[in-house]
């Protein structure tokens, strides 16, 4: 079990944790009858603001498979913080349900609802963070490779809560990390969790190299293909094709967050090809999150 109440950012756990969560959904994933009733009454209240199919049905799937309930308000319904204090929003729905999964507009109302609440809170994502992503991420590549620790991973993209889930989570588990994101994105990486986490990998001896060309690739066990905006000039000319694969070398592997734009940020030769683990990278982040609620709240 964790010692944390909540389940914010990846930057709240060590490195022991996060392998621990990493061993749990292997083997909620290995072994899924054997956790049907982990949650058994236990309710989760389902607060998405933002759209994400993909995090929604994962999380309602997996409470499912683990014998708990989800109960989702409509996004018309959530007003965080609008017509009554965030204190008063938290405290009244810790009386009714045991967790909430919450993707809010904004970081700062996923904070105070931990802060005022009395349940653990789960992050679905936010314009900071998106835990859930990277853990998914992790898992697969740890299913390709067999290990973390000393993979390199190249991110292309401007995806700013990816990015700073991202940079806290290669540093904890021993990999190295290439960020190639637009000069001025429009959800910018923040300057304080780059400099943090690059005294993260120093500790670690792991390199965090941050670059504008596309050979940077060169030599990386996995390229993970992010979303930009086809107006960032700077990121021209980062469409990653079969040849761009090639620099990475002959054994690595494509992740892509979603939505995939094909032939904007990747072709689609790449995306369906035998390198690609996007569809295994999407379903495990049902059996990670499984793995959070079930590390967080199960008996």
């Amino acid at each position: 079990m964790l010692k944390q109440r909540h389940f914010l950012s990846l930057n709240d756990f060590s490195s022991f944790d996060i392998k621990q969560l990493l061993d749990a959904a292997e083997e909620i994933k290995k072994h899924p009858k054997s956790f049907r009733k982990t949650l058994k009454g236990r309710i989760f209240l389902m607060l998405f603001q933002q759209s994400s199919f993909r995090a929604r049905v994962g999380f309602e799937a997996g409470i499912h498979r683990l014998g708990g309930i989800a109960q989702s308000l409509p996004a018309d319904d959530i007003r965080l913080a609008c017509e009554e204090s965030m204190a008063d929003v938290a405290g009244i729905l810790s009386r009714f349900v045991d967790g909430m999964v919450v993707n809010p507009d904004r970081h700062s109302a996923l904070v105070e609802l931990a802060e005022h609440g009395t349940v653990p809170v789960i992050n679905a994502g936010t314009d900071r963070e998106n835990p859930c992503q990277v853990l998914a991420d992790l898992l697969t590549l740890r299913e390709k490779f067999g290990r973390l620790e000393g993979l390199k991973l190249a991110y292309i993209g401007s995806d700013g809560s990816l990015i700073h889930s991202l940079l806290f989570a290669t540093a904890r588990v021993g990999m190295d990390f290439t960020l190639m994101a637009p000069k001025d994105p429009a959800h910018p990486w923040l300057h304080e969790i780059l400099e943090q986490a690059q005294e993260e990998h120093r500790k670690q001896e792991t390199r965090l190299h941050v670059a504008e060309d596309i050979h940077a690739i060169r030599g990386n066990h996995a390229v993970y293909v992010g979303n930009w905006h086809p107006s960032d000039r700077s990121m021209q000319g980062s469409l990653v094709t079969q040849e761009v694969m090639g620099l990475a070398g002959p054994s690595s592997v494509l992740l892509c967050s979603t939505p995939i734009h094909r032939g904007r940020e990747v072709v689609g030769e790449v995306v369906d090809g035998p390198r690609s683990v996007v569809l295994e990278q999407a379903e495990n982040r049902m059996w990670v999150q499984m793995a959070v609620m079930t590390e967080l709240m199960g008996e």
